[in-house]
């Protein structure tokens, strides 16, 4: 029975040969639910699905908790997660960075994989009408579980469903059940994780079937991706381009019967298009209200730009004067203090010298007078000794006939000390 369903839904006929049965088959990874790896460990982990969603045990009891605590559509609760600064296999839509607290919506998300619910229980939550978040959590289920052959005859129903449900974590991003499931069908991303990947082949397919959708219901892809559909407003194929609440009105506020008489029946006077004045009509005005200015010949364009360029030259030219006059100041300033540094220190330096030479001479003319006192002294003692002398040579030759001359001792004195 798989492998025709398979087959079938590879052929496209999934929706009439899959649902002869109840049990749902399942695509991808069954031990993980083909949920990001970080996601599946923070769910495992948590307090809130160990304890509380284990004691959980039916089907019916899971969708009342759906009904009273699921608030958002975000793996992730608000600010519980940092991903700034994080790029590349770190960034946000990968999930390997830091985690953060899972949300109850995916806690009790896989808390439905974990019941493998039927058919009949998938249907159940598609079309419930107590809350939107349980809803979304059928689509969810189906956009995780399902072969991406089978998703659009899953969604094809709900394209133009205009309940509205706030998909963000803290409100502020409310779209409509139709939005979603398109979303979910062309979009691999959903808030910071992936949805699991939709073969090329089946993903070009299932934007075909869209289109044909669009043609067939009289509605657009952009209105199908913002929620702007217009079902349900009865105007059919050729009313895709007009308001729910239009209402066409003929000239003269009289609205004409089948007879073609006028009906005394007051309607609103739509105003006239050709009274309103608007930016485009007087911006016109002007336009044409104003002379052409007459263009400059190709002689006075060229005498322009010559003498603009004679005055940017000029400017340029009294600016390095300027500059240069500057630059002179500048260096005669300075050679004027260098030579006025230069003689105070030539003067500081002389007047250093003659105290060191008058210093010197203070502390010569004492050594000179010891020195001068130290020859006279020889002197007398070198005279003194020639007189012994003298007289002992006298003593011994005779007192008469050695006279030494006494000229000769005063020259020897002089000559010694000098």
């Amino acid at each position: 029975m798989d492998e025709d369903y398979s087959a079938s839904s590879s052929a496209g006929g999934g929706k009439k040969a899959g649902k002869q049965h109840n049990t749902l088959p399942f695509w991808g990874n069954e031990s993980s639910m083909n949920l990001n790896a970080l996601i599946l460990a923070n769910i495992q982990s948590s307090s809130y699905f160990k304890v509380h969603l284990f004691k959980l045990k039916t089907y019916h009891e899971v969708v009342d908790e759906i009904y009273y605590q699921v608030k958002h559509m975000e793996p992730w609760e608000r600010g519980s997660r940092k991903t700034s600064g994080q790029t590349g296999m770190c960034g946000g839509v990968r999930g390997v960075g830091a985690g953060g607290i899972v949300s109850t919506a995916y806690c009790l998300l896989y808390k439905l994989y974990t019941l493998r619910l039927t058919r009949k229980q998938i249907n159940g939550l598609l079309n419930h009408t107590d809350s939107a978040y349980i809803r979304a959590l059928g689509f969810m289920y189906l956009r995780y579980t399902q072969p991406p052959g089978d998703l659009y005859d899953w969604y094809e129903d709900y394209l133009q469903d205009e309940e509205e449900i706030d998909v963000k974590a803290g409100g502020g991003q409310v779209l409509t059940i139709g939005q979603m499931v398109y979303q979910f069908m062309t979009k691999l991303d959903w808030f910071s994780t992936l949805f699991p990947r939709i073969p090329v082949p089946i993903q070009k397919q299932i934007e075909k079937r869209i289109e044909q959708y669009c043609r067939e219901q009289g509605v657009t892809v952009h209105q199908l991706s913002t929620g702007r559909s217009t079902a349900g407003t009865g105007g059919g194929p050729g009313a895709a381009g007009q308001d729910a609440d239009y209402q066409d009105y003929p000239e003269g506020g009289v609205e004409r019967g089948s007879g073609g008489r006028g009906v005394d029946k007051l309607a609103p006077v739509p105003t006239p298009t050709h009274n309103r004045i608007t930016t485009a009509t007087i911006m016109t005005s002007v336009t044409t209200m104003l002379p052409r200015l007459a263009r400059p010949t190709a002689v006075v364009a060229v005498a322009m730009r010559t003498t603009h360029r004679r005055r940017c030259h000029h400017r340029c030219l009294t600016a390095s004067a300027k500059g240069r006059g500057i630059a002179i100041g500048i260096r005669i300033r300075i050679t004027t203090a260098t030579a006025a540094s230069t003689r105070r220190s030539t003067t500081i330096d002389k007047a250093r010298v003659a105290a060191a030479e008058a210093a010197a001479g203070v502390a010569t003319a004492p050594s000179a007078m010891s020195a001068s006192g130290t020859v006279v002294a020889t002197s007398g003692a070198a005279r003194a000794g020639t007189t012994n002398t003298m007289k002992s040579v006298s003593d011994v030759i005779g007192e008469d006939r050695f006279h030494p001359p006494k000229l000769a001792s005063s020259s020897l004195s002089c000559s010694v000390t000098n």
